[in-house]
């Protein structure tokens, strides 16, 4: 009987817990605290095994070429938004060649060709379209740095060239014209307080009058400091911003620039002489371009509106509009 009032006693003094573990009130106490200490160590190694492997992660991120801890939509998303095209060079060249074309695909291979080994001297090429439909574009893109868009009209796509070229000084170059390696070597020569210039030119074509066409331009430019666009007209960056680029008209912008930059400084007149696509003279007759050019010329030095001018020849013929743009203001 002692021996069973004991058992009783022993049952009435254990605590029967629920999944099945007996304990008495004092080793209930200590289970208790461990339930409550137990998940506390759980998350704290398991924060410390987190922030042990995000340091490794960083790590192999740092030492590893190939490894990236953003993943590969967010390194995309940075290459798409590089400030710089691929293949730039993070120093600024020191000249910008600026190339305004509308339908010259057949002739605008001839014109950049050149120009790729000035490229590797730290020369900047930009094609700038005006709505070419004879994919111009599509032949620039692998002889350009940039190939740009613009709304028809050699002002307009010269001065957005200028907006985005990043030399020293700017170079307008039209598309059909002949450079050569020495026309590079004569930029290059320019003094440090030279503001702008120009090359001389000759006709692609040999000729009597045609050689004297270009002798009459290459002295009307020197002695009125009056260049036109054949002519490849040079400015400093900071210089054509002072001024405000071209100004904005359909015809004569080339002549109109000059008397800007004539105010600023003397222009300097360069060699060796450009060549000019004579297909112009040779389509419409020598003399009767030469007419249709000072025609132009006095009737804007009378002040007639560059837009009436622009009608004037562009409106006479549907082929003429479909021609590739000329700068009228020639000779």
């Amino acid at each position: 009987m002692a021996a069973e009032a004991n058992h009783r006693a022993r049952l009435q003094g254990s605590i029967v817990e629920p999944w099945g573990i007996c304990a008495t009130p004092g080793g209930h106490t200590l289970l208790m605290s461990g339930l409550i200490v137990l998940p506390v160590v759980l998350c704290t190694v398991r924060l410390q095994a987190g922030l042990a492997g995000s340091l490794l992660h960083r790590l192999m991120a740092r030492h590893m070429p190939g490894h990236s801890s953003t993943g590969s939509s967010e390194t995309n998303a940075v290459d798409a938004h590089s400030p710089e095209p691929a293949g730039h060079s993070v120093r600024t060249p020191w000249l910008s060649v600026i190339v305004p074309v509308r339908n010259e695909a057949q002739r605008l291979g001839a014109t950049l060709m050149p120009l790729q080994a000035w490229r590797a001297r730290g020369v900047e090429v930009l094609v700038v379209d005006g709505g070419s439909d004879d994919g111009s574009p599509v032949h620039a893109m692998e002889l350009a740095d940039r190939v740009l868009h613009a709304a028809p009209g050699r002002a307009l796509q010269m001065n957005r060239g200028a907006q985005a070229a990043r030399g020293h000084w700017l170079w307008f170059l039209h598309a059909d014209t002949g450079v050569t390696a020495q026309h590079l070597n004569a930029l290059q020569t320019l003094p440090d307080d030279a503001c702008w210039g120009f090359f001389r030119v000759r006709m692609s074509t040999p000729g009597v009058l045609l050689r004297c066409v270009a002798g009459l331009m290459n002295l009307r430019s020197r002695s009125t400091g009056v260049a036109t666009g054949d002519q490849g007209i040079v400015v400093k960056r900071c210089v054509l911003h002072d001024t405000g680029g071209y100004p904005s008209l359909p015809l004569m912008e080339d002549v109109a620039l000059s008397k800007l930059l004539r105010a600023q400084a003397v222009p300097r007149v360069l060699g060796p002489p450009l060549t000019v696509d004579s297909r112009r003279w040779e389509q419409q007759g020598v003399w009767r371009t030469i007419i249709l050019m000072w025609w132009l010329r006095w009737r804007y030095w009378r002040g007639e509106d560059p837009h009436r001018l622009h009608a004037l020849y562009y409106g006479r013929s549907a082929s003429q509009r479909r021609r590739p743009h000329r700068d009228l203001t020639d000779d």
